[in-house]
């Protein structure tokens, strides 16, 4: 009897140790993030739309070219990182903008309505609070896709072109 309340114990212990180091852990990795947080930049322009801040990154001279916009489809956590091989490419012939949606990359996080009109509005008014004009080559990726589609049929002023990534339409949406 005795050697089974030692084992236990002994288990008890562990536990309370393991339990323990996580629990460290776990308070070192929060401190860790509030000090690397102040650290990190965004690489391109915050500019205020509504009450939020949309991170535009831009790359490469303006010209009489249209202006190259690539959308980010949902999942793309880091969209100016993610297109980076693509537009690093071609940038050098080409005005890139990358406009990176509330909740993703550098741009801040919210609790807003997320449908089409709106994230196509807050889009081009960060394009425009950014200094870039039209006309825009569209380069939707996903989901942003249905974006392309209604900035093109609703302001086809500003849209020259639409180029898709592997994009949604919205025969994608009925299934």
């Amino acid at each position: 009897m005795i050697n089974k309340y030692r084992w236990l114990k002994v288990i008890a212990t562990i536990i309370v140790i393991i339990v323990g180091i996580i629990l460290f852990f776990a308070v070192y990795n929060r401190i860790a993030i509030s000090f690397e947080a102040k650290e990190i930049t965004a690489n391109g322009k915050l500019v205020e739309v509504g009450d939020y801040k949309i991170h535009v990154y831009a790359e490469g001279e303006k010209s009489d070219e249209p202006t190259l916009v690539f959308m980010s489809g949902s999942a793309t956590v880091a969209p100016v990182y993610d297109f980076k091989i693509l537009y690093s490419l071609l940038s050098d012939d080409y005005r890139i903008v990358v406009v990176e949606k509330l909740g993703y990359g550098y741009s801040d996080i919210v609790d807003t309505k997320r449908d089409v009109l709106s994230m196509v509005e807050e889009t081009r008014e960060a394009l425009k609070l950014a200094g870039e004009e039209a006309p825009f080559v569209l380069l939707p990726h996903s989901m942003s896709g249905l974006e392309a589609l209604y900035w093109a049929q609703n302001y086809p002023e500003e849209v020259k072109a639409v180029i898709g990534l592997d994009m949604a339409i919205p025969a994608s949406m009925m299934r």
